[in-house]
């Protein structure tokens, strides 16, 4: 049996995957088994009625539309044509799945994208819709809308000496009066653009590339297994400007819903859900610092990397 920690989760499985299956000696208490299983022992329990009809969504962007139905008795349900579908328990300790007919890395995306964050929210972690990296023991956090850069700014930090901490998705937690981030899997995903804003030299910096389709290449990366309080959050928004240059200033206090707005997997809407993300941000607007980080296309990321490194340092000092 294999065993891995990402989003806060010991992981535990019996199948090949990339960035996945990195143990630490000593890792989270919290568990869940991961097993294959035949795509009918997924489907024909959930077609049982019960009189409580599962609450249906689509969520898309990046990627395969895909549909979670939720079930107060059952989890959650993930699918996504061609890809798979995942089942959560309510608990969270257990997901069964059966992957779909494409390539591993293809179908494993959706399962440490979607899935895996699903079964941290239904162990009472929280999400950010966000990029991280560590600096000097201190993790720094990125939020934005899809397609803002955020990981694009996380390669840059990390080229510049910065360690990964997790792409897309951060899971967090309240701990007293600190709020704790989880490392992701060591895995980033990297946008195509008309301009590439990476060279080949740099990309072999980062990380070994695992596959490539439209929408982007996956790379295998060196990841920081450590959970750490959360030093700052940086709010990145790329407007169409043709003048100016970075911009970085403290909001004190956030607005409302700035924090709100970064939530990841908003589609799980249970009221204690609601209840404990509204608790996150509210802390967060208290006692983290966050900075509105705005700067014109035109300004290339690699500018971007070094005004927000020297930002990160002297916050840090």
């Amino acid at each position: 049996m294999r065993q891995g920690v990402a989003f806060g989760l010991r992981i535990a499985g019996d199948f090949p995957a990339s960035g996945l299956w990195r143990a630490v000696p000593e890792g989270p208490a919290r568990r869940v088994a991961l097993e294959i299983v035949e795509r009918s022992e997924l489907a024909c329990p959930w077609a049982e009625g019960d009189g409580q009809p599962p609450l249906r969504m689509a969520v898309g962007d990046p990627g395969p539309v895909l549909a979670i139905d939720a079930h107060p008795a059952r989890g959650y349900l993930v699918r996504a044509d061609g890809f798979g579908a995942y089942q959560v328990a309510p608990d969270g300790r257990r997901v069964l799945f059966a992957p779909g007919h494409v390539e591993d890395w293809r179908w494993q995306r959706l399962l440490t994208a979607q899935v895996l964050p699903i079964a941290a929210l239904s162990q009472r972690l929280e999400l950010l819709h966000a990029s991280a990296v560590a600096l000097d023991g201190r993790i720094f956090a990125f939020t934005g809308a899809g397609g803002a850069g955020k990981s694009t700014l996380a390669a840059r930090l990390i080229l510049a000496g910065a360690s990964f901490i997790s792409d897309d998705v951060l899971a967090v937690e309240r701990v007293d009066d600190q709020v704790i981030a989880h490392p992701g899997p060591a895995l980033m995903n990297l946008r195509e653009s008309p301009v590439p804003v990476l060279n080949a030299r740099e990309r072999s910096r980062l990380g070994v590339e695992i596959g490539r389709d439209e929408g982007g290449a996956r790379l295998l990366v060196r990841r920081e297994s450590s959970a750490s309080p959360l030093h700052a959050v940086y709010l990145l928004r790329r407007n169409g400007s043709r003048t100016g240059g970075v911009r970085v200033r403290r909001l004190a206090p956030p607005a409302p819903g700035a924090l709100l707005g970064a939530g990841f997997g908003t589609a799980i809407r249970t009221p204690a859900r609601l209840v404990r993300l509204l608790d996150l941000c509210a802390h967060l607007a208290r006692r983290v610092p966050v900075f509105a980080l705005e700067a014109p296309s035109h300004v290339p990321s690699a500018v971007l990397g070094d005004e927000v490194r020297r930002h990160m340092e002297r916050s840090a000092s």
